[in-house]
């Protein structure tokens, strides 16, 4: 071979190299391009986006459906009973007698119903993120459902929809979030309490539904259109562990405790007892405390809804406070005049003793903050000498150090009202607690 058929055979292969070379590089460049702009799309947090509206919305149905004792809409419910001159109006529980009690799974359902609208509008087409260049296909439309399971509440999502940036696009479908809210524990509460009033129904039996409100740290009252009125109201508020929502759940009761005697029903119009205003009781002291009951009626008798102390039928209640812990606690006092007719009103007893070697707690000089804002301040204890103490508190809007007492504030939009925050501090001596209304300024 000659020597320039060698050169021409040298350059071609160089040539060939250079061609592969660029190709290679070529389709590396291409494989970057293409993973960098997936990589993009994944920076965009779309399941956490999705399972965070999925949550507030599923709580917000909760609410909105158990307000309204269990239905999105009262169309075609029987037995609805309008308070307050119809701006309130809740399906009856108990109808003279007769258990009318929506099945979990018709809750279910409705709760579902009502988690979809509030979700539509959290998600909000996604347009937050079509601002920033995202496109999507929606292959189906979301579908939600809502499954009541021991301690938790389980929302789930079925939404098929391709998010699409550039060349790169990433399909979803399935969502699902716990809700710590054991609505099947309350329900089954309620349950058994129709059933026991059932066979009790000549008078509305309070006392175990205070008694379950305050065993399980939820809030509990009832309310009737006057006096006389055999209807009447429940409402009950369950706080949210995670954050400062409240779920409501509202349902009403009607008796049958009208007479057949024209003449005792006047006298019932006259002459139905009533209890007076009860204030709160603050107990600061250790021994036998008394408050005197007044109610007004013919021949009353005098009775409590527990018997951790006593009441005398002049009305006159004696506790003895050595035998409780610092803390608040909420009973019922129920008079019933000759005809058997009952009134019922909430005690509300504050016992916080100190005898100098519990912590003394200084008040806070604040009473608002804006909802935007955070402030750090430090619950102060003046007898110091008698630490270590350990600080908790059980509010929502609350970052407390547990050692040094010192808290950040932490409002937000939802909270925005009046909060009732309190503080609970503790050394070998005993608890002594603290609690203020906070308002959260728009």
């Amino acid at each position: 071979m000659k020597k320039g058929q060698v050169t021409i055979f040298i350059i071609i292969g160089i040539l060939i190299l250079a061609v592969s070379g660029v190709i290679l590089f070529l389709n590396s460049q291409k494989t970057i391009t293409s993973q960098d702009q997936l990589q993009s799309v994944q920076n965009y947090n779309m399941v956490g986006f999705v399972e965070s509206c999925l949550e507030k919305s599923t709580i917000k149905g909760l609410n909105q459906v158990l307000s309204n004792a269990g239905y999105n809409d009262l169309t075609n419910i029987q037995n609805v009973i309008d308070f307050q001159e119809e701006i309130i109006s809740l399906p009856s529980y108990f109808n003279q007698g007769e258990i009318n009690m929506p099945s979990l799974n018709t809750i279910e359902q409705q709760a579902a119903i009502a988690t979809i609208e509030h979700f539509n509008i959290c998600i909000d087409n996604f347009n937050a993120f079509k601002k920033e260049g995202l496109k999507f296909k929606i292959i189906n439309e979301p579908q939600i459902t809502i499954k009541f399971i021991t301690q938790k509440t389980i929302s789930k999502l079925d939404y098929d929809f391709e998010v699409i940036e550039k060349e790169s696009q990433k399909s979803y479908d399935k969502f699902q979030k716990k809700i710590n809210f054991d609505f099947l524990a309350r329900y089954r509460e309620i349950e058994t309490y129709l059933n026991f009033q059932k066979e009790e129904d000549e008078y509305f039996e309070v006392s175990s539904l205070s008694e379950l409100a305050y065993d399980n740290d939820y809030e509990f009252e009832f309310s009737q259109p006057n006096v006389e009125s055999s209807q009447i109201l429940l409402s009950f508020e369950y706080p949210q562990q995670e954050n400062d929502d409240v779920i409501n759940y509202n349902f009403a009761m009607n008796f049958n405790w009208q007479d057949e005697s024209t003449d005792e029903l006047e006298i019932e119009e006259t002459n139905y007892p009533t209890i007076n205003n009860i204030k709160p009781w603050f107990i600061v002291t250790p021994n036998t405390n008394t408050i005197q009951i007044n109610a007004t009626g013919e021949n009353l008798y005098y009775e409590l809804d527990n018997s951790d102390f006593t009441i005398d039928q002049n009305g006159l209640i004696s506790l003895d406070s050595t035998q409780f812990t610092n803390d608040e606690y909420l009973y019922y006092v129920r008079v019933t005049d000759e005809n058997d007719r009952t009134a019922i009103a909430p005690l509300y007893i504050n016992i916080n003793i100190n005898d100098g070697n519990q912590p003394i707690i200084k008040p806070l000089n604040i009473t608002s903050i804006f909802f935007n804002q955070t402030q750090n301040l430090t619950l102060e204890i003046t007898n110091k000498n008698k630490g270590p103490f350990i600080f908790t508190s059980d509010s929502q809007i609350v970052d407390l150090n547990n050692q040094s007492g010192q808290f950040t504030l932490i409002p937000n939009k939802d909270t925005i009202g009046i909060n009732s925050v309190r503080f609970n501090v503790e050394n070998e001596f005993g608890l002594t607690w603290y609690r203020f209304d906070l308002e959260i300024l728009e």
